[in-house]
């Protein structure tokens, strides 16, 4: 998928610039006296949100020393006024007078750069070119209309019309034309993905029975480095052109490679090239494959497209990248504006972002050029607008639909040369309602229903899903509508005991900054949640099955960053929500908070991928071999089994993982009697929630031991040494009968 803008390399912020200029001290050349007075009229008029006196400004001023002719003296004077009258007019709606006054500006800039006074080749020039590119493009309307279906000029791709698909898993995928991914370094070859894409993605096989699949081969270590890996990594690109000539014989593979290297921050455009030539000379030993040079449709300013292009004999089609995604947000998310004061115009067009965000037929311009140049048809390798602004909860799917509409429609009239267009199908639709506090068996008990009823609850919080975790209006047979009662809530347990922060200090000192973590129920965890909001922790993430209000704790704290995690990074993942009212306003609405089904969040393989991870539970009782009762006292239930064991396992198997079991030492009865809650054994009935050879940490009021490794009567003596002083006498004793105590250990 593309990068995100905050990758691409940002020129010095011209906000300052545009106000700057005509305050300079004179030189040889001698100024009209006629200028000096506009000079301080300039000084004045900063901060005016007046365009009219920009404007008046530029024309007097360009009145005034354009018959001194082009000089460095009056280059360097006259391209802001004439940059801040081309914004001024274009604020008015006088786009003739803001082309005339972009390109005066751009023939100043030009000489100055020519002149070797300044280099404006990437800010100034470049960002002015293409402005005036929408400039041109708004004042020049032209109707569209598909009149005939003349056939394709080009070697490769349909006959006549253009190919539409989508990603290969997407609500909207087809079995003619799919997108689907593979990276390089990736431990599974090509075939095993085949596998599973035809076992669990919609139409992939059929796709494979004659279809076109665009095959997007990414570099993922997107720099110099993760191309010249690939480069000299013969084997490897053998095998994977082996595996598309022969499993996907029977479908015309576009194979993209290395997309959006145009875009990255390191990459040097002559070792993509000779990279994709490598790949390009291989591949023609299979007639199936036809190679797709695919840019983004932003370069990094370090750069342009053309650097990168790999020569014609290699490339069978131009492709490109392009997202929309900001909703007429600016570069750095603000808000755009046509005013005076708003400095981010000339970024926003190069971007294609803020005010230039409505017309992507602009933005792709350049890369149409490029295929023009060189003959070859233009793929539409990937695209989509956003569909909600994560930043602000903002839903957009109606801005996202008119977009989506009015480029599909239109881009291969515009552009003739556009043969194939494949979009990726992201998580929201149209029609998508997406689950509130609880994803955990959601989806899957949705597919086996025989009929669906949705409740209407306005008291509940809206929350984001993983991919595919929405229901959509079209597969609900009711909805039913009434009286919302308010969500109940789970209290936060008073305040925590002076054990509770005693276990919880315990812990909070073994977690390391950037570790992962799940809390389970009770006082316990909430506690130690409470107490890592008040730590020096830093960059926490969270992956848990319960989200309790330790979590709000922290995440208002600063805690929660989610930045070292592998998976979700920057999320808060977990599977059903349960707490106070200050939960619910927390996660409504947060895209920082993302629910998942359970056997997501569960998944010991998806929790083992997580470095660092700490889950911390409470426990009932739990006895001298180690095993651990979190489920009942004796026949009495209390507790269902829950994820406790999977997340037990998950944190064994994380590189620097720690599972945590705390608990009070000892539990007042009904009848006011102290009983120690580590027990010789566990008492018939009770349920070994955690098997001994699973359990890591133990932690009580009294101190914590970690049994990972020790024998069965290294474990008697470490769980004895942290269970109540006056039971520790009875359970020495307990062991020793039982054969699991040394005498020497007494």
């Amino acid at each position: 998928m593309m990068n995100k803008l905050a990758r691409r390399l940002l020129s010095a912020a011209l906000s300052g610039v545009l106000m700057a200029g005509m305050c300079m001290t004179a030189s040889a050349f001698t100024f009209p006296q006629a200028y000096w007075p506009l000079q301080q009229e300039w000084i004045n008029v900063q901060g005016s949100n007046d365009p009219d006196k920009f404007i008046s400004i530029a024309e007097r001023t360009y009145n005034v020393l354009s018959p001194s002719g082009m000089c460095v003296e009056v280059a360097n004077v006259m391209q802001y006024p004439a940059l801040n009258a081309s914004w001024a007019c274009e604020i008015k709606g006088d786009l003739d007078g803001a082309i005339k006054w972009a390109d005066i500006q751009y023939d100043y800039s030009k000489f100055l750069t020519e002149s070797g006074v300044h280099d404006y080749s990437n800010d100034l020039m470049r960002m002015n070119r293409t402005r005036l590119d929408y400039l041109q493009a708004a004042k020049n309307v032209t109707v569209y209309a598909q009149t005939n279906n003349t056939p394709s000029p080009y070697k490769v791709g349909p006959r006549t019309g253009s190919w539409f698909g989508s990603a290969a898993g997407g609500t909207k995928a087809n079995s003619n034309y799919t997108l689907a991914y593979i990276n390089t370094g990736d431990s599974h070859p090509l075939s095993y993905w085949l596998d599973y894409w035809k076992n669990n993605c919609q139409g992939f096989e059929e796709v494979l029975n004659g279809g076109v699949v665009e095959l997007a081969w990414n570099i993922t270590d997107q720099s110099t480095n993760g191309v010249r890996a690939l480069l000299n990594n013969d084997s490897y690109i053998q095998e994977t052109l082996q595996t598309i000539g022969s499993e996907m014989g029977s479908a015309t593979v576009l194979l993209r490679v290395g997309a959006e290297m145009n875009n990255w921050d390191d990459s040097d455009p002559e070792v993509f090239k000779q990279a994709f030539q490598k790949v390009a000379s291989a591949a023609r030993s299979y007639s199936n494959i036809q190679m797709v040079f695919s840019p983004n449709d932003i370069s990094n300013l370090k750069y342009t497209v053309d650097q990168y292009y790999p020569g014609d004999e290699y490339v069978d089609w131009v492709g490109m990248s392009t997202y929309h995604s900001t909703n007429f947000k600016n570069f750095a998310g603000g808000d755009a504006a046509y005013e005076m004061s708003y400095g981010s115009a000339f970024e926003d067009s190069f971007y294609g972002v803020g005010i230039y965000d409505h017309d992507p037929i602009t933005t792709i311009k350049p890369i149409v050029e490029l295929a023009r140049a060189h003959n070859k048809p233009v793929m539409i390798s990937e695209c989509g607008f956003s569909y909600i602004d994560y930043s602000t909860g903002m839903d957009m799917t109606a801005y996202a639909a008119d977009q989506l509409n009015y480029f599909y429609s239109y881009v291969n009239m515009v552009y003739p040369e556009v043969k194939a267009v494949f979009y990726f199908d992201v998580a929201r639709q149209e029609g998508s309602y997406d689950y509130a506090l609880a994803a955990s068996p959601l989806a899957d008990m949705l597919e086996k229903a025989k009929v669906i009823i949705l409740e209407v609850n306005q008291n509940l919080p809206w929350v984001y899903g993983l991919t595919g975790c929405e229901i959509n209006i079209a597969d609900v047979d009711y909805v039913v509508e009434g009286d919302n009662p308010a969500v109940a809530q789970l209290g936060g347990g008073g305040e925590p005991t002076d054990v509770d922060r005693a276990v919880a200090k315990l812990i909070v000192e073994q977690i390391p900054n950037g570790a992962c973590l799940q809390l389970g129920i009770g006082g316990m965890p909430n506690t130690v949640g409470s107490m890592i909001a008040q730590s020096d922790l830093k960059d926490l993430g969270v992956h848990t099955e319960m989200y309790v209000d330790g979590f709000v704790d922290m995440a208002l704290a600063g805690k929660l960053t989610g930045r070292n995690k592998a998976l979700d990074k920057g999320r808060q993942v977990y599977a059903f929500a349960a707490g106070t009212q200050k939960l619910y306003d927390y996660v409504d609405r947060n895209p920082a908070v993302m629910a998942a089904p359970v056997d997501y969040t569960n998944d010991v393989r998806v929790l083992a991928q997580l470095d660092n991870f700490i889950s911390i539970n409470n426990a009932i009782d739990m006895d001298l071999f180690g095993q651990v009762n979190a489920e009942s006292a004796g026949l009495k239930h209390i507790s269902g089994t829950g994820g406790q064991l999977d997340f037990v396992m998950g944190a064994y198997l994380s590189n620097g993982g720690k599972s945590f079991i705390c608990m009070s030492s000892t539990v007042t009865g009904k009848d006011g009697a102290v009983k120690s809650r580590i027990v010789p054994t566990l008492t018939p009935g009770s349920i070994a929630t955690d098997p001994r050879s699973c359990v890591q940490y133990i932690v009580t009021e009294h101190g914590m031991i970690n049994l990972k490794g020790l024998s069965t009567w290294e474990r008697a003596e470490a769980i004895i040494s942290i269970a109540d002083p006056q039971f520790r006498e009875q359970l020495i004793q307990d062991a020793e009968k039982m054969g699991i105590w040394r005498k020497s250990s007494k």
